[in-house]
């Protein structure tokens, strides 16, 4: 029996010692609470290192297809308008390269009417006062239908900054022979979006008779007849082949071949680089082309880039350490053979 007012509270029961029992189970403890929380929040910091090195990878991933993309549209426009350059069928006209020195990179408009841009001397991207292009005559398309190419041109690539960013880009321009009128655009096309360094390395024929032999090296000590391909450049402006720059003879141009470590593959490194005879551009038949590509932002995965790069004759970075740095580079080199070009 109890007093009215004095039933115990709903929900609890006497024990045996007088005190109340809950009989629910509708809360947690204060320790299970913590438990819980710390349980929690290891699961929630796992969510977020998996997210935010998913978003890393993203992130590199797409600055890698973005270079790989650049580089093998650049490479496919160089080649096909190099393969395309002596189609002429009716054998009229005489292409071949026209232009293939260094020209100064610190210097606005100093090839013709468009040129290099003024490049910021304190910008990562320079490595070099100097940057090589490559220029030939060719034949525009058949605009009119006719089945006829419709005027001479000449085509050039060159570094260029597009988007005034102070990066250099790859450009392609199209001008008339003598470089006086432009025929379209006015001004470079992009081709390719922060090309460190793109370089170019020839092989030329060196038969008398003109039937696309190839000059090569000795015979080699392991009883190659043939010997190696010679890969020349110009490299004192005259716009005529002087030096091979497979120095050490191995059939390769790499960072080896630079022996006296100036960061120029030149006569510097070897009294045998030098060729017996400078040799017209109208001998060269093929041309090695060398890219370097560099990604817009540094990678978030902060990987350093530890390599050095062979660009014409010329090692990126030139001397001393390799660039440490956490951008993401993809170097390509490819050879195209120029069967249809003929003397100028």
């Amino acid at each position: 029996m109890h007093l009215i007012g004095t039933e115990p509270f709903s929900g609890f029961t006497n024990n045996k010692n007088g005190g109340f029992a809950n009989n629910k189970n509708g809360g947690f403890t204060l320790i299970e609470m913590l438990i819980a929380m710390a349980v929690s929040s290891i699961i929630l910091v796992g969510v977020f290192a998996s997210f935010s090195t998913q978003s890393k990878t993203h992130t590199t991933q797409r600055e890698i297809s973005k270079i790989q993309q650049d580089i093998r549209g650049a490479l496919y426009m160089i080649e096909f308008d190099l393969m395309n350059a002596g189609r002429d069928p009716n054998m009229a006209n005489r292409y071949g390269l026209t232009d293939i020195r260094h020209y100064d990179l610190t210097v606005l408009d100093n090839i013709s009417s468009q040129g290099a841009f003024n490049l910021n001397t304190n910008t990562p991207f320079k490595f070099f006062d100097s940057f090589q292009i490559l220029e030939f005559s060719s034949l525009q398309f058949d605009d009119d239908g006719d089945l006829t190419g419709d005027q001479n041109m000449v085509v050039r690539y060159q570094i260029y900054d597009f988007n005034n960013d102070n990066r250099p880009d790859l450009g392609r321009r199209v001008s008339a022979p003598g470089g006086a009128t432009v025929i379209s655009p006015p001004d470079p096309i992009l081709i390719a979006e922060n090309v460190v360094a793109v370089g170019y390395a020839f092989a030329y024929d060196d038969s008398p008779d003109g039937t696309y032999k190839l000059a090569r090296t000795a015979p080699l000590a392991s009883g190659d007849p043939l010997g190696n391909i010679i890969w020349a450049v110009d490299t004192d402006g005259d716009n005529l082949l002087d030096t091979n720059i497979d120095i050490n003879g191995d059939g390769d141009i790499t960072i080896d071949d630079d022996i006296s470590g100036d960061g120029i593959i030149d006569n510097g490194d070897s009294i045998d680089a030098a060729l017996a005879d400078p040799v017209e551009l109208s001998f060269v038949r093929a041309v090695r082309i060398m890219i370097l590509v560099q990604s817009e932002i540094p990678s978030p995965e902060r990987m350093l880039d530890t390599n050095r790069y062979v660009v014409g004759n010329q090692i990126i970075p030139p001397t001393g350490n390799p660039f440490n740095d956490f951008y993401k580079r993809r170097y390509q080199t490819v050879i195209i053979a120029l069967r249809n070009f003929r003397k100028i």
